[in-house]
């Protein structure tokens, strides 16, 4: 099996490596499992370089790795071991895998195993006891055994800070051929060729299409003629809603007169207070008394687009 010793690796330089291939935090975004993250995403992180921001539960999850691995260590009397490579795969070699621990001895015949270390909020990790294992950690963990060519593993998550659950993994050849497959079509398609996804979210189609194309006119399928009006409905109903409530708040504030605060039987109903007072910088002022002033810090702003739906 190929691999790359990372131990002398900063957390940049493995950004970079990263980018030149797939890891296990791309699959279940190029699979588009991932609710956070887009084909196009990925795209963007290989071919513009763009880095995966890094955030507190990121953070978290980094600084807590190792108390985790031994958590689990103790918790499972598995013995345990940091890898140290990143691994490639012995026919893409575009496919890698950065696994968190290899399960070296664990007493129940399988051979080595594969452990991913995860910290998740109780909130969550409902979703995981109600749903099973979400997607995009299922595929990560069979794309690490596709990798490896381990077929068994566990999550060890660290719910909440102190709530320590472990959740098995077997290897699913079927998903795994399918999921190659659409790795391999996606590299191949997408990162050698330069040729972006399609948009699946807001932020993709802003990144796509940032501007239209002047008068340019598509014909609608009778499908997105029924969205539209579908979209219509709610448009409207929110609007009656919105009035509604207009009206109600509106109701109250005559009530209240000049009473800060409404209540029923000892319980707080509502309050109408008066915001404190501020400042505001007069832009109009200042540009009329000191334009050259002014106009020297003055910087072009990209317009963006607007949907409007035109059905009345």
């Amino acid at each position: 099996m190929k691999s790359i010793d990372k131990r002398a690796m900063s957390y940049e330089d493995w950004q970079d490596l990263h980018r030149k291939g797939l890891g296990g935090s791309d699959v279940g975004a190029v699979l588009g499992l991932n609710p956070w993250k887009t084909p196009l995403d990925v795209y963007r992180e290989k071919i513009e370089g763009q880095r995966v921001e890094d955030n507190d539960a990121m953070k978290a999850g980094r600084m807590l790795e190792d108390t985790v691995a031994r958590w689990y260590s103790e918790e499972t009397g598995h013995k345990i071991q940091k890898d140290n490579k990143i691994r490639i795969h012995s026919k893409h070699e575009f496919l890698i895998a950065n696994i968190d621990r290899l399960i070296t001895a664990n007493g129940n015949g399988k051979g080595t195993g594969v452990l991913e270390v995860k910290t998740a909020s109780g909130w969550a990790f409902k979703s995981w006891a109600d749903d099973g294992l979400p997607l995009q950690y299922y595929s990560q963990i069979q794309h690490y055994f596709s990798v490896t060519g381990h077929k068994w593993g566990e999550f060890a998550v660290l719910v909440d800070g102190r709530d320590f659950q472990v959740i098995p993994v077997e290897y699913d050849k079927e998903f795994v051929d399918l999921m190659t497959d659409q790795l391999v079509g996606f590299w191949e398609d997408h990162i050698v060729k330069q040729n972006p996804p399609e948009p699946r979210n807001e932020s993709d189609i802003k990144y796509l299409y940032p501007k239209e194309e002047a008068g340019k006119i598509i014909e609608a399928t009778e499908n997105t003629f029924n969205l539209a009006l579908k979209l219509k409905r709610i448009q409207s109903a929110k609007k009656l809603l919105d009035d509604r409530e207009n009206k109600l708040k509106e109701s109250f504030k005559i009530m209240m007169a000049d009473a800060e605060t409404i209540v029923f039987h000892g319980q707080k109903v509502a309050t109408f207070k008066k915001n404190k007072d501020g400042n505001q910088f007069n832009k109009d002022k200042f540009q009329s008394e000191n334009p050259d002033i002014y106009n020297q810090y003055v910087e072009p702003k990209d317009g963006y687009r607007t949907f409007r739906l035109c059905l009345r």
